[in-house]
This record gives C-alpha cells, sequence and structure tokens, in this order.
C-alpha cells in the first residue's frame, strides 16, 4: 500500500495505522498526521503513542519484550549508534506513525510483525533526530488482543515476539564491531534478569491504578519471550549479513527504473476490473 501510494500519487505524507483498533476514532488520525502536515511543524516523522490497559496492564510485548531486550543490548558495542534512539520512544511497537514522503521514500520495512520496531529503527538511519516526533493519540486505546500461543513457535504472541527480537538483532548488527564472534552471547541471560526484575514496578503500577496483575502469568511470558529471542539469535547467526527490512522504495526504483509507475498502474487495472 505504501508503494502504491508513492507510484500513484503526489502525496506529502504516508499515514499508516493498525486496522484492529477498538472504538476508532478519526481525531487519532488528525493528531498522528498533524505535526508531519503543519507547515510550522514540518516534522518528517510523527509516531503515535498511547496508554496501553483496560482493566490490566496491556502491551505485553513493549513490556516485557522490546523494553527489557533494549536495555539487556545496552553494552554492546555500536548500541547507541544504531538502536539507542528506541528507547526514546514510550511505544515504538505501535502501529501508528506517519512519515513525509522524503522518509517513506527511503525507509525499509520487514516483513513480518517485527514491521513497526524495525521501521523505527530503520528511520534513524534516514530522518534527523530534530525531524522526528511522538504524540499522544487518544486517551487510551486497545486493540484485539494476540494469544500466548506457548505451544506454538509459528502463532501469536510467540511468533510476534521472535520476529520483533530478531529485527532488533539484525538492526543492531551494523554498528558491532566484526571482530567480536559471538556478539549476542549472554543475551538471553541478560534479558531474563532485566525483564524479571522489571515484574515488582509493573505490579506496583497496576496496583496504584487498581488493575488486574497476574504476575504468575507475567513470569511466564517473560520465559516465553526469551525462548523466542533464543530462536531469534539462532535465526540470525544463520544469516548473520540479512538486512532488516525489505529494500526501500528508492532502492527498486534504482534497481528497476520506472517500476512505480507500471506497479499504479497495475493496482488501477485490478481495482477497475
Amino acid at each position: 500500500m505504501r508503494r502504491k501510494v508513492l507510484a500513484g500519487t503526489d502525496a506529502t505524507a504516508v499515514a499508516i495505522h493498525d486496522c484492529d483498533i477498538l472504538h476508532y476514532r478519526r481525531e487519532l488520525l488528525v493528531r498522528l498526521c498533524f505535526p508531519v502536515l503543519h507547515p510550522d511543524m514540518a516534522f518528517h516523522v510523527s509516531k503515535g503513542f498511547s496508554a496501553r490497559f483496560s482493566t490490566q496492564l496491556n502491551g505485553r510485548v513493549m513490556r516485557l519484550l522490546i523494553t527489557p531486550l533494549l536495555r539487556a543490548m545496552e553494552g554492546l558495542e555500536g548500541f547507541s549508534q544504531t538502536l539507542a534512539p528506541l528507547q526514546y520512544f514510550r511505544y515504538p511497537i505501535s502501529g501508528e506513525v506517519c512519515l513525509h514522503r522524503s522518509v517513506a521514500e527511503s525507509v525499509r520495512f520487514p516483513s513480518d510483525w517485527g514491521v513497526e520496531t524495525g521501521m523505527m529503527a530503520d528511520v534513524f538511519r534516514v530522518a534527523r533526530m530534530e525531524r522526528i516526533c511522538q504524540v499522544d493519540i487518544a486517551e487510551s486505546y486497545d486493540h484485539k488482543h494476540q494469544s500466548l500461543s506457548e505451544g506454538d513457535p509459528d502463532a501469536g504472541l510467540n511468533k510476534m515476539a521472535c520476529d520483533v527480537a530478531l529485527c532488533l538483532l539484525r538492526a543492531a548488527s551494523p554498528g558491532i564491531a566484526s571482530t567480536a564472534s559471538n556478539p549476542f552471547q549472554g543475551l538471553v541471560e541478560k534479558f531474563l534478569q532485566v525483564a524479571k526484575g522489571m515484574l515488582r514496578f509493573y505490579s506496583a503500577d497496576a496496583r496504584i491504578n487498581t488493575l488486574k496483575f497476574d504476575g504468575e502469568l507475567e513470569a511466564r511470558t517473560i520465559e516465553l519471550f526469551a525462548a523466542s529471542l533464543e530462536r531469534a539469535i539462532s535465526i540470525h547467526e544463520a544469516d548473520p549479513g540479512k538486512p532488516a527490512g525489505a529494500p526501500s522504495w528508492q532502492q527498486i526504483e534504482s534497481k528497476l527504473p520506472g517500476f512505480g509507475v507500471a506497479l499504479a498502474q497495475a493496482a488501477s487495472d485490478d481495482a477497475a476490473s
């Protein structure tokens, strides 16, 4: 869809949001796009976030995987040049983002559950920090939730965690010294230490806000994510040179001149048939 918009229109920006938002309101899209489209602001990237709770704390992949994993990776050489900026963002895994055309043409998008996190990791390669903002786009909103799929590594949060972790490993790899024979050695153990240490803070957060909190389930989820991280490390080590995302629009056009026009025409023909 992003490529069709870029190829078939002269749009200034591309906005993306999840299609499973419950109680969706148009204001969400307006707040997301406003910083990019307003001429006095002229941001190139607007990343949306909102509080993730219902009767309990939600956002399990963010709380129990991404946040502790980024903290566990802080000691890696090259982390500050690759993934460190992600720590500034409240919810990098959210599907809500507005990109200026110049960024949308240059950024690489993964094609799995790591799409949002991998895209944000690549944004810092093509956009200056002062042109990136995050926006509280709603008081709170909820999504349809994936199951843990504890017995199936190819479904639910089990697969999502592996895809997200793999994107982060691949994004970090270019900054890691080539002399490091096994740069991610001990990462799973460090992740477990950090993630389990954060549980008391989530428990306190839930108690203060009178939300349900299942400490046993949270701990089990961390163990599941640790196994997903271990799988991601194995996949990465088998093909360490693989990039974190698909080729950008600019890369495609450089290899296949005129592809954009042909794609837009094919999409129009398909819609008309």
